[in-house]
């Protein structure tokens, strides 16, 4: 047989032996020395907690960890179970092997190894000091705990160390104050208390979707009801009323019979984990908004004990421009071209939302046709406004400014929507804005307009038919000349004659302005009495009929569009006068004539009769005030010194007749005059 066959000699075989208990020791001593140990078993306890918390979150009745002494003396062991020691054989074993750490581990509340930390489903820990027992074989024996253990305030704090060199890391776990009891189908009253998960519910607006909370209590399987009926605070919440139906049904039909049945006008809800553990078993409540506001929803289990979650609706996002707020159920804002009329022009949009705590970020989507030239000829900007630090009814505020970067060569409408961090993920869209709270908005966006014209001058006569060049009115355009058929095409609006009179009765009072497309009003001013209008606004393409109602010398009416003033050009002042033939003064136009009887101011005239004995004739002279007058006074149908004479108007002014004076002189006898005085 080769050297390479042959076995160890019993010499070899002890040196060996020692040299390998000589490393070990030194190994040991190393290990003790180097701080990656500590790290390790950190490690270790680690995967542990993720490990029972991953089980917990699993399994309907949570997990156990358990710190044991270490077997060979020093450091310790890990080990995880499925479930919590609430009833006999609750505990089992996972496949996953115990871990071993060479380091110490301490808790403050538990001490030294051995204790048992468990864990709930939401993730909340207890523990039990000097738990589990081990048998001789080292293997876990539990015994039920029908009382979950109390928890330290600040949660529990492992402590894991080594000696030397000193050196130590700590791991925290929190932990619920709440006791439990183990769970049974009797729901007798306990120490324990309801948890409702979560402990606040925030609606971003009055239609946002229906959540809900869920109320667990250790071991109870009877109904929890809420202890205010449907309604959570004025309006603010509600649950929905699906009586007689829970919302979740009983875990068994046992349980649906036992004693006491669920309060008949109140939502209520059973615990149900669908088949798992029945330790802390969800039951679960809708809660659906209804308006802006707080409110506290509470629910009791079968014996009086109660927890509350926290509801908060925020109110609708809502935009204000001038005197007008339109949040996304309130119809469109409205922003005329006037406001926006020339390149760099702008508006401000306020916004505000109550019981809101953070900062409102609004946005912006134009939508529809016009939305990519719109978005090119509006800047948009946003500007921070308050935020309160708690929710109340004192609102987030920011604000929007649209901005004009250029008008488009025609008039266009930009629509969009006005939205907040809270929309949906699919914004901006018009979907978003349905989904959500978004504020639909349209922003009229116009080229520049012209100056205003209408009619320079309107010549009425009263009554109508009372003699004169007209019968009715005579029109005068803007540049001075008489509107005969329109010579600057600028009235469609009145039949007109060649003199500029119009031939059917009624006079139209129109204005144009380039590019403008909104109303004109009539500002009747001093022709108040005198002038009666069919209506004191129209639309660009329409107008407003006029009629005389009483004589005035003169009176100034003017017409205006909305967009501009009258020394800007979007306003233009009307002349009208009414004549009347009748009075003691009378007010005439140029073309005009009334008719005036003239009788002598002293009884019977003189016998001086044309053609008479002795060669008598008379002659008339005539003396008027004003003088010189702007027109000529003749007798009308008779030679006689008393009759009817016609005054006409020849030259352009205005001019009042205050009287007339007549000098009769017979050359048959002694002359005599006399004063004329108009009817």
């Amino acid at each position: 047989m080769g050297a390479r066959e042959r076995g160890f000699t019993l010499l070899e075989l002890a040196i060996a032996v020692g040299i390998l208990a000589l490393l070990a020791a030194a190994g040991a001593w190393a290990f003790s020395l180097h701080p990656d140990a500590l790290a390790s078993a950190t490690d270790d306890v680690d995967a542990a907690l993720a490990s029972a918390r991953a089980i917990a979150s699993a399994s309907g009745n949570g997990a156990t960890i358990v710190f044991a002494p270490s077997t060979a003396g020093a450091g310790f062991s890990v080990r995880v179970y499925t479930g919590r020691p609430n009833a006999p054989g609750a505990v089992v074993p996972t496949n996953a092997m115990p871990v071993v750490a060479d380091a110490n581990v301490h808790e403050a509340k538990l001490g030294d190894p051995p204790f048992a930390i468990f864990i709930d489903s939401a993730g909340d820990a207890s523990g039990q000091a000097a738990y589990p027992a081990f048998d001789a074989g080292g293997a876990a024996r539990f015994s039920v705990i029908a009382q979950e253990p109390a928890c330290p305030s600040a949660g529990f704090v492992l402590t894991i160390s080594i000696v030397t060199p000193p050196v130590s890391r700590t791991r925290a776990l929190p932990c619920r104050n709440a006791l439990s009891t183990a769970g049974s189908p009797d729901p007798s009253p306990t120490p324990n208390v309801p948890i409702v998960t979560p402990t606040a519910l925030l609606f971003h607006w009055p239609a946002d979707v229906q959540q809900p909370f869920v109320a667990t209590e250790w071991g109870y399987t009877h109904w929890f009801a809420s202890s205010a009926g449907f309604a959570c605070g004025n309006g603010v919440a509600a649950f929905p009323n699906v009586l007689p139906s829970p919302y979740s049904e009983p875990p068994s039909l046992a349980e649906a019979g036992l004693a006491p049945s669920p309060p008949p006008d109140a939502p209520y809800s059973y615990p149900n984990s669908g088949g798992a553990s029945m330790n802390d078993a969800p039951a679960a409540f809708p809660l659906q908004p209804q308006g802006a506001g707080l409110c506290s929803a509470t629910v009791e289990d079968a014996f009086g004990q109660s927890a509350s979650t926290a509801i908060a609706v925020m109110g609708w996002l809502t935009a204000t421009y001038g005197s007008t707020a339109v949040t996304h159920a309130a119809g469109t804002l409205a922003v005329p071209a006037t406001a926006l009329p020339a390149a760099g022009s702008s508006v401000t949009i306020a916004l505000a939302k109550s019981f809101d705590s953070a900062a409102l970020s609004p946005q912006v989507a134009f939508t529809g046709s016009s939305a990519v030239p719109c978005a090119a000829d509006i800047n948009v900007s946003n500007a921070a406004g308050s935020t309160p630090p708690t929710r109340s009814s004192a609102p987030s505020t920011a604000s929007l400014t649209f901005t004009v970067v250029a008008l488009p060569p025609s008039a266009m409408n930009c629509t969009g929507v006005i939205f907040n961090h809270y929309a949906d993920g699919g914004a901006p869209s018009d979907a978003a804005a349905e989904a959500g709270e978004g504020v639909s908005f349209t922003l009229s966006l116009a080229p520049p307009t012209g100056a205003l014209s209408t009619l320079g001058k309107i010549v009425f006569w009263l009554p109508s038919g009372s003699g004169g060049a007209c019968s009715y009115a005579q029109l005068y355009l803007e540049n001075g000349n008489a509107d005969a058929n329109a010579p600057n095409s600028t009235d469609a609006f009145n039949e007109t004659d060649a003199n500029g009179c119009v031939t059917n009765d009624t006079v139209k009072l129109w204005a144009t302005e380039p590019n403008y497309s909104g109303v004109f009003d009539l500002v009747i001013g001093s022709c108040g009495p005198s002038i009666n209008p069919a209506a004191l606004s129209w639309s660009a393409s329409s107008s407003t009929a006029l009629a005389p109602a009483s004589s005035t010398p003169s009176c100034l009416l003017e017409v205006q569009s909305t967009d501009r003033s009258l020394s800007s050009g979007g306003a233009r002042s009307v002349s009208a006068i009414v004549n009347s033939c009748s009075g003691a003064t009378m007010s005439v136009g140029i073309g005009s004539a009334c008719s005036i009887t003239l009788p002598l101011s002293w009884g019977e005239p003189p016998d001086c009769t044309p053609g008479g004995s002795g060669g008598e004739y008379v002659t008339v002279k005539v003396t008027e005030d004003p003088t010189p007058m702007l027109g000529t006074l003749t007798l009308v149908g008779s030679t006689q010194t008393e009759g009817t004479y016609l005054w006409t108007r020849t030259a352009p002014g205005t001019e009042t007749i205050s009287y007339i004076e007549l000098d009769e002189v017979c050359h048959h006898t002694a002359s005599s005059h006399g004063t004329i005085t108009l009817n």
